[in-house]
């Protein structure tokens, strides 16, 4: 009898304790879960001719990592991105080196109600233009100087449309530059260049200066004293065993009595006098190595 009447009370008491699992699992999943599915899309858009297969769209958390990432539609640059949850993200396009676009980035509160994503609006990246680039090298050496004024500017109207400093080793690059014909133009306040324009055409990618611009020569000074007191009139002559007299501007090189090449390996080029302050200056030198000597005036006294 027992056994009888613990199978009669026993089924109810089971089916109870499942239908309670059952709606308490309904609840939770009806109140307390955050998934949603919704797509966020748009285009990327250009004025003119770009390779939409070579850019990426990627989302990532608000913490930096990615969740998801798509290419572009080849045809018109469209790409959608699929969102299973609430929450903040930032929406990033990523291009080839040296491609431009505006924004770079797209901050993303997902709420499931109100967001651009949940509405169906589109999120769109406009290209803004590639990369000129080129380099500023001295006369026959394979790098070159940093701070030299790098303009680009229209052909037609000799408007400076941007401007730039060179990096170290001579490199400069422009951004966001649209597809035409360009001239680079480069200047410094004593350095004197001997190749100061070039010519750029850009088309569907980044473009590259036709040619690199030459600095022929570099201003090199110094000052002379004695006793604390600056010296007038002191000749400084300049030797090298690299550089031929000839790409040297600036400087007189009439010969001086008494003053032949220091050795056999060292040619006399030219020759500065020091001025009232005491300064001395060469105008343009080539990059190498020198030597100078002083010579004092015949009226110095000894």
């Amino acid at each position: 009898g027992g056994s009888a009447m613990l199978g009669q009370w026993g089924s109810p008491a089971w089916g109870c304790c499942w239908w309670w699992v059952l709606c308490g699992a309904l609840w939770a999943g009806a109140g307390g879960s955050e998934d949603i599915v919704v797509g966020c899309g748009g285009f990327v858009r250009s004025d003119v001719e770009i390779n939409y297969s070579l850019i990426e769209i990627k989302l990532y958390t608000k913490h930096g990592t990615l969740k998801y990432q798509t290419d572009c539609a080849p045809n018109n640059g469209y790409f959608m991105i699929p969102l299973y949850d609430k929450g903040d993200f930032v929406l990033k396009i990523e291009p080839p080196l040296g491609w431009s676009f505006e924004p770079t980035s797209v901050d993303i509160h997902v709420d499931g109600i109100n967001d651009i994503c949940t509405k169906g609006g589109d999120i769109n990246f406009v290209f803004t233009g590639f990369s000129v680039n080129g380099k500023v090298l001295s006369k026959g050496q394979a790098l070159g100087p940093a701070s030299v004024l790098v303009a680009l500017r229209s052909p037609s109207t000799g408007v400076t449309l941007q401007s730039t400093t060179t990096q170290p080793g001579g490199k400069y690059a422009f951004l966001k530059v649209l597809p035409g014909e360009y001239e680079v133009f480069a200047s410094h306040p004593t350095w004197t260049l001997k190749e100061a324009t070039t010519t750029v055409r850009v088309t569907s990618s980044n473009a590259y200066a036709s040619s690199p611009l030459i600095v022929a020569g570099y201003n090199v000074s110094g000052s002379v004293r004695s006793d604390g007191e600056p010296m007038k009139g002191v000749m400084f002559l300049l030797f090298s065993s690299s550089v031929a007299k000839e790409d040297i501007m600036g400087c007189n090189s009439s010969p001086v009595d008494g003053f032949p090449a220091r050795d056999d390996s060292l040619a006399y080029l030219c020759n500065v006098i020091s001025k009232e302050d005491g300064t001395f200056t060469f105008q343009s030198l080539p990059s190498g190595k020198y030597a100078v000597v002083s010579k004092l005036p015949e009226d110095f006294p000894q």
